[in-house]
Parts: structure tokens; C-alpha cells; sequence
């Protein structure tokens, strides 16, 4: 996503905005084994300037592209993902252009199934542990059940990367044993969960303008 160039109230700033996504997700099926089956469609957006860009990294790796499967990596490509499983992970966010940056990152859980986004099945469900430490703090005004979202409060310099604002991913076990009112059916069954992470960045320079024209306030979330 990229914003056009924003006029602060107090300042001209030249600002660019830039936002890369990615977006996983794995189905269960066969709840009373509790795999899951790791799907392919993640993407990644980006777009880069003559000053700005930024990755998303998992687990000291690569940028991830947009064949990237984080699924696949929790489970270290030995086994299905398994329901009720703590898997270790670390998100960072990497500045891969050429000024200083601020963050803001936003992740999304749900679930889906054949008709789409299942509104009526539980997201805390989805049981991911955030940093929150390490210069990640939680604007609790804008997150929800469904989305969490983090600043991050210092700038990141050129080929830097943020500390990682994820610890772990978790589906929680009880879902296996979780029946529909026919007490015959799971209620998660065939369900796909996804974990959507979207993290955006303006310069630093002049950064609490461009933060207040980009974000509607500073990263000093509380």
C-alpha cells in the first residue's frame, strides 16, 4: 500500500508511506486428530522509493516473498501443524531503504469458512503472544479481539530490524472437542484459521509530523 504524499498541519513533509502484508492460514480437518494442513497464499505488497521501503522476516530468514508460508516454518517442515501445539516464532520488521523509519504493524485473526469470514467462531481462539516489551507497545484503542495493533518506538536505521513483535502462535486444544448442537459435528471442522500482519512505515525524519499525518498520532501508544 502506498499512500501519496500527505501535508502535515504543522509542517510540509514529504511523506512517504509504505505497508507490506502478509497473510497465512491453515484448515483443520479431521478435528479429532488435530492436524492442520499448512495452505499457500501468502502474499507479500511492498513497494519501494528512492527512500523508503521495508520486509517482513521471519525466524532470522529471508524477506519473506510471495510464495512465503510462515505455516511451514512454525512446524519446521517435519510434521502438520497440530492444534493445542506452542510453536516458537519471531517476526521482525527490516528498513531495506535507505532512510530511518518508524513502524506500525497490525495483525488479524479469524476464522473462515466455505461461505468466508466466520464471524461467529471464536479469535481469541487463535492464541498469539506478542512482545510487548523490547520497544513494541500495544495501542489497546485501536485493537480488538480480531486485530492487535503495535508501534514500535524508536527508529529503525537502513538495514535494521525492529526486535520481533510476535513469540508464539498457539490454536488452542479445545476446539477438538468442541460440538455443534447435534452434539454429532465439530464446530471447527473444516474450518481455516488466518493470521493476516500487516506492517507500515513513514520516515523518521520529521517523524512526529509524519506519524500524526500517516497514523492520526505518534507511536507513543498506550
Amino acid at each position: 500500500m502506498f499512500k501519496k504524499i500527505l501535508r502535515s498541519p504543522i509542517t510540509t513533509v514529504l511523506l512517504f508511506v509504505l505497508a507490506v502484508a502478509l497473510l497465512l492460514g491453515g484448515t483443520i480437518g479431521g478435528v479429532r486428530a488435530a492436524p492442520l494442513t499448512p495452505m499457500s497464499q501468502s502474499y507479500r505488497a511492498s513497494m519501494e522509493t528512492s527512500s523508503i521501503a521495508i520486509a517482513l522476516v521471519e525466524n532470522d530468514g529471508e524477506p519473506l516473498g510471495p510464495d512465503a508460508s510462515i505455516l511451514e516454518s512454525l512446524a519446521n517442515g517435519k510434521e502438520p501443524f497440530k492444534v493445542g501445539k506452542t510453536y516458537s516464532e519471531k517476526l521482525v520488521v527490516r528498513n531495506t531503504g535507505s532512510i530511518g523509519t518508524y513502524i506500525r504493524v497490525s495483525v488479524y485473526k479469524y476464522w473462515r469458512d466455505g461461505n468466508g469470514k466466520a464471524v461467529n467462531l471464536d479469535p481469541s481462539l487463535i492464541a498469539i503472544k506478542f512482545n510487548t516489551s523490547d520497544g513494541w507497545t500495544i495501542d489497546t484503542d485501536a485493537s480488538t479481539e480480531e486485530r492487535t495493533v503495535l508501534y514500535y518506538t524508536n527508529p529503525i536505521a537502513p538495514e535494521s530490524d525492529t526486535t520481533s513483535f510476535i513469540d508464539s502462535v498457539t490454536i488452542d486444544g479445545k476446539i477438538v472437542k468442541m460440538l455443534n448442537d447435534d452434539q454429532k459435528s465439530y464446530v471447527y471442522d473444516g474450518i481455516t484459521f488466518y493470521i493476516d500482519v500487516v506492517a507500515d512505515a513513514v520516515q523518521d525524519h520529521s517523524g512526529e509530523a509524519a506519524m500524526l499525518s500517516a497514523w492520526g498520532k505518534t507511536n507513543a501508544a498506550g
